[in-house]
């Protein structure tokens, strides 16, 4: 070594290096079922006042049934929480029944209703 030369200095990094490594294949999700819908009737009239709809029954119903129903800005689900026949509350009604159900949107008359399997 040289009287004027300093010596060299060697720079070592407290941290480690990062290292990337690719990240773990993940596991595709299982496919969830499709629901199932089940017609149980049509749509008659429509209240708006009330927002109830009257439907005519094609199968059985009752209270506590998930409902899909047809509205202006597309279809909607609701559960079903109390549905009457002439004015009376029922817990379930049947084929050839008229009831009257609550809605949350504004239904189409003459569409179809389904329950939610």
């Amino acid at each position: 070594m040289m009287e004027h030369e300093q010596p060299r200095i060697r720079f070592v990094s407290p941290m480690p290096a990062p290292v990337f490594s690719t990240p773990a294949p993940v596991a595709p999700r299982p496919a969830r079922p499709e629901p199932m819908f089940t017609p149980v009737g049509v749509v008659t009239h429509y209240l708006d006042k009330i927002s109830v709809v009257i439907v005519k029954l094609d199968a059985d119903l009752r209270v506590g049934d998930r409902l899909v129903l047809n509205g202006e800005s597309g279809p909607f689900k609701q559960k079903l929480k109390s549905m009457q026949i002439n004015r009376q509350n029922v817990e379930t009604a049947g084929p050839g029944d008229d009831v009257g159900i609550k809605v949350s949107k504004k239904a189409i008359v003459g569409e179809m209703v389904y329950v939610v399997d």
